[in-house]
């Protein structure tokens, strides 16, 4: 014999996890939204910053390399004027300090020129790590992006199949109410 009273109470309490569980489905679909929005604002964020510092960094670079290549060229142009104070000094039209002086000059001028090549040298090096950082942080929002996504189609699937169940489960209730 059935019993219709416990049967229609099942089938309520059923139909009561089936609603909640699609309040949940629904929350989960909302919240997953959310993260795929955050994440492709993070994408945005993160390439615009690579595109800034791509743009700072060259003009930071070019900048050195031409006060570099301005000294090396006022460092010619003070060991020739130097070349010819020697000359003079040589045929005593100049005193000998002025040459000592102009080669101490030289000197100082020598070594600010090779300190400021090591310190282009170190800034290229510290740039191109930057930018490698820069690359992973881009390439990192955009795979946080791909799992948010991943994870909203896994949600809709949930979502499906659980529909899917329950009109099966519906159909089997009212199969053996008949």
């Amino acid at each position: 014999m059935l019993d219709v009273p416990r049967m229609a109470k099942d089938l309520a309490d059923q139909q009561n996890q089936y609603q909640n569980a699609l309040d949940q489905l629904e929350k989960q679909k909302q919240d997953l939204g959310a993260s795929v929005e955050q994440a492709q604002i993070d994408v945005e964020k993160a390439e615009k910053e690579l595109s800034k510092f791509l743009a700072a960094q060259e003009l930071d670079l070019k900048q050195k390399r031409a006060e570099k290549e301005y000294n090396e060229q006022d460092l010619l142009i003070n060991k020739t004027r130097f070349e010819r104070k020697r000359r003079l000094a040589g045929e005593k039209l100049v005193a000998q300090h002025e040459v000592e002086m102009g080669e101490a000059n030289i000197k100082r001028r020598e070594f600010d020129l090779e300190r400021q090549r090591k310190d282009l040298e170190l800034d290229e090096a510290k740039k191109a790590s930057e930018k490698i950082d820069k690359h992973s942080a881009v390439d990192n929002a955009k795979a946080s992006l791909e799992r948010a996504k991943a994870d909203q189609r896994r949600s809709k699937c949930n979502v499906r199949w659980a529909r899917k169940c329950q009109h099966a489960k519906v159909q089997q209730n009212a199969g053996i109410a008949i």
